[in-house]
C-alpha cells in the first residue's frame, strides 16, 4: 500500500523546475551522467523542454505529493512536497513519434542521438500502428522510493488504458523494471547502447515493455 499521506494531483506549469530536481536525483546511471549531465546548459534545456510539453493537450502531467501533518492551530509550517511526478501520453491515433530534438550544450549529442533514437525505433517496431498510452516519464526522489508513489502514478494510466481497452507502452531502464513487472507489463525487447565510461565502452540496456488491458472491475 502507498504511504497514506501521499496524494494524486495533476500538475501545474511552475512544477517543472521541481520536477528536474526529481530527475536529476533519480536518475543516477552512468549512460545519463555522460549523455545528460546535471549542469546547468543541460538543466535549464530540460525544463524548456517539459514546459513545451507540458503545452501539449496530449500529454499528462501528473504528480504525487505527501501531505503534511497541520499544526493545532489549523496552520501548516512547511510545503507539502512534491515526491515523485510522471508524463503519459495519451492515445492519438496515426501519432507519429517525434524527430530528436536540438541537444543542448554540454550533452553527449551522438550518444542521445544513438540511444534515444533508439528508443524511438522500438517503441514504432513494437507498436506499429497500435493506439495506446505511452508512459513517457516517471521519476521518484531517492527519499521517497519503495512507498508507493510510483505505483500512484502508474495505476492512474493503466485504469485509463483498461477503461479505453488498450494496450501501454513504456521504455524501462534496469532499475525500474521490476516496479513494471509487478503492474502487469512485460518485456517485448532489449536494446542497448554503447557508453564510454572510463576510456572504455560499457552496454546500457533498456526493456521496451508492453501492458495489456485489463477487464474493469465494477
Amino acid at each position: 500500500m502507498p504511504n497514506p499521506n501521499f496524494h494524486l494531483l495533476p500538475a501545474k506549469p511552475e512544477d517543472i523546475p521541481i520536477f528536474a530536481d526529481i530527475f536529476f536525483s533519480a536518475f543516477q546511471s552512468f549512460f545519463i551522467h555522460e549523455c545528460l549531465p546535471d549542469i546547468p546548459s543541460v538543466r535549464n534545456w530540460w525544463i524548456k523542454s517539459q514546459e513545451k510539453e507540458f503545452q501539449d493537450p496530449d500529454n499528462l502531467f501528473l504528480k504525487v505529493i505527501e501531505k503534511k501533518e497541520k499544526q493545532n492551530d489549523g496552520s501548516n509550517d512547511e510545503e507539502d512536497p512534491i515526491v515523485a511526478f510522471a508524463k503519459w501520453t495519451k492515445p492519438v491515433k496515426g501519432r507519429k513519434i517525434p524527430p530528436q530534438p536540438e541537444w543542448p550544450e554540454g550533452c553527449n549529442a551522438q550518444l542521445a542521438d544513438a540511444f534515444f533514437g533508439t528508443l524511438s525505433d522500438g517503441h514504432a517496431r513494437v507498436m506499429g500502428e497500435r493506439t495506446h498510452w505511452f508512459l513517457a516519464l516517471l521519476g521518484t526522489r531517492p527519499l521517497y522510493e519503495g512507498q508507493g508513489a510510483g505505483s500512484m502514478l502508474l495505476a492512474y494510466g493503466l485504469r485509463k488504458a483498461d477503461e479505453e481497452q488498450l494496450d501501454a507502452f513504456l521504455e524501462a531502464s534496469p532499475p525500474g523494471e521490476p516496479l513494471y513487472l509487478k503492474h502487469g507489463f512485460e518485456v517485448q525487447e532489449r536494446v542497448s547502447v554503447m557508453v564510454p565510461v572510463d576510456g572504455q565502452l560499457k552496454p546500457y540496456k533498456n526493456a521496451l515493455m508492453v501492458r495489456k488491458p485489463k477487464p474493469l472491475v465494477a
